[in-house]
């Protein structure tokens, strides 16, 4: 393939052979953490220390919650200790997310232990995770570098990932050369 450039700044376009791609660079973005983050589950999980500890003050479910699922909390790469009473202290982040913020990351934990209070492996709490994906990737209307560009392109090809977002959106389409110059008359 070649990249070509962006359209609006949402896909990116390139060209393999005779077909003209449209990728949607937060669709593809996405696809990819979802990816990492579910490949979790077979491999040790990397977690990365926060340079500020983010400390929370927790309802009694809430704390329930935590407390009934620290192993599943640990195996994706959550280092969260209970300082005393209701509060806890989030110490480390699944490094895989890269930069996030704490907040969010604790109310989808407990947005995921609250679904499902037998949560019996983490699949369920990675899952929600991953669902956090969306937020983590590149988003529609922010400007890529070509290079940019080129290393999502790259990764989508070295992945091998589904063709969709975790939500069932295409992360892209494809025009033949031959469907591009029906629909401007160029051939019948």
């Amino acid at each position: 393939y070649r990249v070509i450039g962006s359209a609006f700044d949402v896909y990116v376009l390139a060209e393999a052979g005779d077909v003209l791609y449209l990728i949607d660079q937060h669709a593809a973005h996405e696809r990819l953490i979802y990816d990492k983050l579910l490949a979790m589950e077979d491999s040790r999980v990397i977690s990365q220390t926060l340079l500020v500890p983010f400390d929370i003050t927790v309802s009694h479910e809430e704390q329930l919650l935590l407390e009934e699922n620290r192993a599943a909390i640990a195996s994706i790469g959550l280092e969260i200790e209970h300082l005393s009473g209701m509060t806890y202290r989030l110490r480390a982040v699944p490094q895989i997310l890269g930069h996030v913020e704490p907040a969010h990351l604790l109310e989808d934990v407990l947005s995921a232990l609250a679904e499902s209070r037998e949560v019996k492996s983490s699949q369920l709490l990675r899952e929600r995770l991953a669902k956090g994906a969306c937020k983590r990737a590149v988003k529609g209307g922010q400007a890529l570098s070509r290079d940019e560009m080129e290393t999502l392109l790259r990764m989508m090809q070295e992945s091998g990932s589904v063709p969709n977002c975790p939500h069932g959106r295409p992360v892209a389409i494809a025009l033949r050369q031959s469907e591009i110059e029906k629909a401007f008359r160029r051939r019948v």
